[in-house]
């Protein structure tokens, strides 16, 4: 009789995760016994189904998947040579350095309103002392240049 292992245990001796066991078990890749696995009928399956994969026989889902895996790599490979190379010749920042450069920005704007407004505050009192002052009779209407 063969012996039964759980999906931690098969998983352990494969060197695959848990889900992985699961997956293989929908598959039919491994055997499901009562208690959790078929050690032996497991084990020839998982080592038929890497065999079949190396050689290219792994069915035309397998074949399409791992096609798709390599396209994929490839596209995440290209697309981040092309981020440094675009970043080697200037033409991408760090998001760091945008922010402190804004940061520094934003403050001098801020600076230049707060100086903005004292000076719109002088500039009132400076014009009421002005009408006080004209209207009061100090001075007259004419004579101010």
């Amino acid at each position: 009789m063969d012996r039964v292992a759980t999906a931690a245990a098969l998983a352990a001796l494969l060197g695959v995760s848990d889900r992985t066991i699961r997956d293989l078990a929908k598959r039919g890749i491994i055997v499901r016994a009562e208690d959790g696995f078929a050690l032996a009928e497991s084990v020839r399956g998982y080592c038929s189904h890497l065999r079949e994969l190396a050689t290219g026989r792994g069915g035309e889902g397998a074949i399409a998947s791992a096609t798709a895996e390599r396209a994929r790599l490839a596209r995440m490979q290209a697309d981040l040579a092309e981020t440094k190379g675009r970043k080697l010749v200037g033409e991408l920042v760090e998001a760091s350095e945008v922010e402190a450069e804004w940061s520094a920005v934003l403050r001098m704007v801020r600076a230049g309103m707060q100086r903005l407004r004292q000076a719109v505050r002088i500039g009132r009192c400076v014009r009421q002392q002005v009408c006080r002052l004209v209207h009061g009779g100090r001075i007259e209407a004419g004579t101010m240049q």
